[in-house]
């Protein structure tokens, strides 16, 4: 089954939700604000994503905390990603250990229907 990680109430989300629903496609939405995601998990997602393709730094909480980017190193950038796992791009999906990040529809529909 897919899962969708991510907080209900941003917009990729929901849209990414209402995407799936549309096509009777059935997955399992993980808040990571109530269910955090475990440190093995993260660091998995990471060999399969690259950092920089993971951390959102357009959204509220990086601007919040004032990081720079550019000037952290992958091990800084994984620890705020455990830290603070709102920063985690979204939507991110898993589909059988394969992982897709970032909205866009078709791609998203690619992805979950491989290996159907």
């Amino acid at each position: 089954m897919i899962k969708l990680y991510g907080i209900p109430n941003c917009n990729k989300i929901r849209n990414t939700r209402k995407l799936l629903e549309q096509h009777h496609i059935p997955f399992e939405f993980i808040n990571v604000r109530k269910n955090p995601l475990e440190v093995q998990k993260i660091a998995e997602i990471s060999r399969h994503l690259s950092l920089q393709d993971m951390f959102n730094t357009r959204g509220s909480t990086y601007r919040r905390l004032k990081l720079d980017y550019n000037n952290m190193h992958d091990t800084d950038r994984l620890n705020w990603l455990i830290r603070e796992q709102t920063m985690i791009r979204r939507p991110l999906l898993e589909n059988k250990g394969y992982y897709h990040i970032g909205f866009n529809e078709e791609a998203i529909l690619k992805f979950v229907s491989a290996g159907k």
